[in-house]
């Protein structure tokens, strides 16, 4: 440890509190350690991970990460609107504009089979969440729901063109939003339980709540999403949409706290669905955005459009993680159940599937996580370690807002940096002068509120991997 750095300790030691609580690292090969569950427990996810790692095809954007990726071609002129991936990750479905409902192979991409399934426009495609039934939507104002192996289990007519569908978390219930600005809510069998009267026009976007309770629409006619009772079909409230056909896209956060929808002046916007609040504008860039979608594990959003560029965004810090080129234009964004898979659709010459598999630094899946524990007779303490690059050591903690708390980081190789964040909204956000390539290395100051007074520091290298010491002390009074 070198002299600077143990000057700057014994400097945080006596900072001058009447007592200061120690942060006592657990670690992972201990019996106390925990870390942040993962809520995809269902068996069938363990099956994603046998995708395969897919050849690299496609030219990258200058500095972007490293994505591997492989591109499936229906047909020249083809426009492929929507895209689904089964929870088990072993098939991928897609809708185009011929009328066709075709199944794809993640592992190679090869197509599987195609249906001629509808008269016009295939605008939305929905799996069930037991991966037993495929629901296609059309413009030619029917709904059909089809088995895995392809055979047609049901047929439904919707008195409109149906822009947009989905199934309930429970997979009772299918909801479409339909020409005539309406959302409709239909039972497995086909039939109607619910319409409603939602919007002067075109309803070009549904998304459900993970507990299966708000349902949120939006439309080109006005400057509103609206969130409606999914069991009762009341409005529950309306949020601001800024603009006529301003917003293309919804998405509803796995956690169920925030929906995120585009803006035509080129941004995404995050709410919070309890208030309606705008929470964060990510200033995305992309002329006349479509798709967007959260990562299951809620670490990444991923936005797309016109001009044939894809961005991930990471969910905790707002920050831009990587920019990627796609074949085509991009009208259909969805993620793996494992989040370790993109698969896009789209088209401008010929429409086109594209499956990427994500780089690990992007996805935070090389995180390792330890929780902090406070020790009353300590002042502080120095957490040794190391972490390889493109990597990050994640410690939890908590403690009381307004704490003065003191944290700084050396390194042999004099490249460890951290992060400090609290939670805001469900988001994990960076305490101001701690934020990603900043370069922190020293902080001192007061916690900000954080949701359940957790916080989390987040260390990484600037360049290569990394060796490091990690001093954190907490006051045990406010000042």
């Amino acid at each position: 440890m070198n002299f600077m750095y143990k000057k700057y300790l014994k400097q945080c030691t006596s900072i001058g509190v009447s007592s200061i609580l120690s942060i006592t690292i657990i670690n992972s090969h201990s019996s106390a350690y925990t870390s942040i569950p993962n809520k995809n427990t269902d068996y069938k996810y363990q099956r994603v991970a046998n995708i395969k790692q897919l050849k690299n095809e496609a030219p990258q954007l200058q500095n972007s990460s490293p994505y591997k990726k492989i591109q499936v071609t229906p047909s020249p002129w083809k426009i492929a609107r929507s895209v689904a991936i089964s929870r088990d990750g072993q098939i991928i479905v897609s809708g185009d504009d011929e009328g066709e409902v075709e199944f794809w192979s993640p592992d190679t991409g090869k197509l599987i089979r195609t249906l001629s399934a509808h008269s016009n426009w295939v605008q939305s495609i929905a799996i069930s969440p037991d991966d037993k039934t495929i629901a296609s939507g059309s413009v030619d104002g029917t709904i059909k729901l089809w088995h895995p192996n392809g055979e047609l289990k049901s047929t439904f007519t919707n008195p409109k063109p149906v822009y947009s569908i989905l199934w309930s978390p429970d997979g009772k219930t299918l909801a479409s939003g339909d020409g005539d600005g309406r959302v409709t809510l239909w039972n497995q069998d086909g039939k109607l339980i619910r319409s409603i009267k939602a919007h002067s026009s075109n309803v070009v976007s549904v998304a459900i709540t993970p507990n299966g309770k708000i349902i949120a629409s939006r439309s080109f006619g006005d400057k509103q999403i609206k969130l409606w009772n999914l069991r009762t079909g009341k409005l529950i409230r309306s949020i601001n949409a800024g603009s006529v056909g301003g917003v293309n896209s919804l998405a509803i956060s796995p956690d169920g706290k925030t929906l995120a929808g585009y803006f035509s002046n080129q941004t995404v916007k995050i709410w919070l669905l309890e208030t309606g609040e705008t929470v964060n504008t990510l200033d995305i860039g992309i002329n006349r955005p479509h798709a967007i979608a959260f990562s299951p594990d809620f670490k990444t959003l991923a936005v797309g459009g016109f001009g044939s560029q894809i961005q991930i965004w990471s969910v905790s810090t707002g920050k831009k993680l990587s920019t990627f080129l796609s074949p085509d234009h991009i009208y259909s964004l969805t993620f793996t159940p494992d989040s370790q898979t993109l698969v896009g659709s789209g088209g401008k010459n010929g429409g086109s599937v594209t499956i990427w598999s994500l780089d690990k630094s992007i996805s935070n899946t090389g995180s390792r996580k330890f929780n902090l524990t406070f020790d009353k007779e300590k002042i502080s303490t120095v957490v040794s370690n190391s972490v390889i690059r493109g990597e990050r050591d994640k410690y939890y903690f908590n403690a009381k807002p307004g704490q003065w708390t003191s944290i700084a980081i050396t390194s042999i190789e004099n490249n460890a940096v951290f992060q400090l964040s609290y939670k805001q909204g469900g988001i994990w956000r960076e305490v101001p002068g701690t934020a990603e390539g900043q370069d922190t290395r020293v902080w001192h100051g007061k916690l900000p509120t954080s949701e359940s007074n957790s916080y989390e520091i987040s260390v990484g290298g600037t360049r290569g991997n990394t060796t490091y010491d990690l001093f954190v002390g907490i006051s045990a009074v406010n000042h």
